[in-house]
């Protein structure tokens, strides 16, 4: 999902990583959660928190035009989502 629509669906900013590997990045976080089910279970955002570094210097806001038409198509799918 490229920046624009992903700012756009979710409406909030988004700022680059430093890691020039933020896909494997994402990847090892996830692994290291479901890994740590085993044990003490780490917290996804105690993870990220100790892991990822942004650089705000590139960091966009939505574009509230944008975030207006994705509204009536996103908005069903997180009323979902939170039933589950």
């Amino acid at each position: 999902m490229n920046t624009s629509t992903l700012k756009a669906q979710m409406n909030t900013p988004v700022a680059c990583s430093e890691d020039s590997e933020a896909a494997a990045l994402g990847a090892a976080i996830q692994a290291a959660w479901c890994a740590s089910g085993t044990g003490i279970q780490q917290s996804l955002l105690a993870l990220c928190e100790r892991c990822v570094s942004l650089d705000h210097r590139c960091e966009t806001q939505p574009v509230v035009a944008n975030v207006t038409a994705y509204q009536p198509a996103y908005e069903p799918y997180r009323q979902q989502v939170a039933t589950l």
